[in-house]
């Protein structure tokens, strides 16, 4: 996870974040549950929010997530994997080089004797494909980060 926002957005802070702290005051976007900040702001040290931070539009897609991020509505935590198209175009920046990688999973789960199935066996495949796509596209995107030269 990322914290992002519009280029445009990002010229009109009045101060640069440089760290975590910098962004407790800024106007945050947030996920349904309203977790993934406290969560990011925990593993960067910060503990006890103040309630600034925990106010803001929540939504519960990253689709919309990203759009109003890109719509100069606040500063987004999303999804390193999903943000490198509006990354490269330019549509959102990284607010910080600082990312938190998620503690969550996903499962396939099926009956052991239908694991010899081809359309099973293909599908796993796929998905495990799939997987490693997306694992080697958010590691070049970590290394290729756009810095913020605006």
């Amino acid at each position: 996870m990322i914290p992002v926002c519009s280029p445009d957005f990002f010229k009109t802070l009045p101060r640069k974040p440089r760290q975590a702290a910098d962004l407790l005051d800024l106007p945050l976007l947030h996920d349904a549950e309203r977790q993934d900040w406290a969560l990011w702001f925990r593993t960067q040290g910060i503990a006890d929010l103040p309630q600034t931070a925990l106010r803001g539009a929540s939504f519960d897609d990253m689709t919309l997530l990203l759009s109003a991020a890109a719509s100069n509505q606040g500063i987004a935590l999303v999804s390193e994997p999903l943000a490198p198209p509006e990354l490269q175009r330019r549509m959102l920046v990284r607010v910080l080089n600082v990312a938190w990688p998620q503690e969550f999973a996903y499962w396939l789960v099926y009956p052991r004797a239908a694991g010899d199935q081809p359309e099973v066996a293909a599908f796993r495949a796929w998905l495990l494909g799939e997987g490693r796509r997306l694992n080697a596209t958010a590691r070049q995107a970590t290394r290729a980060a756009p810095h913020r030269t605006l």
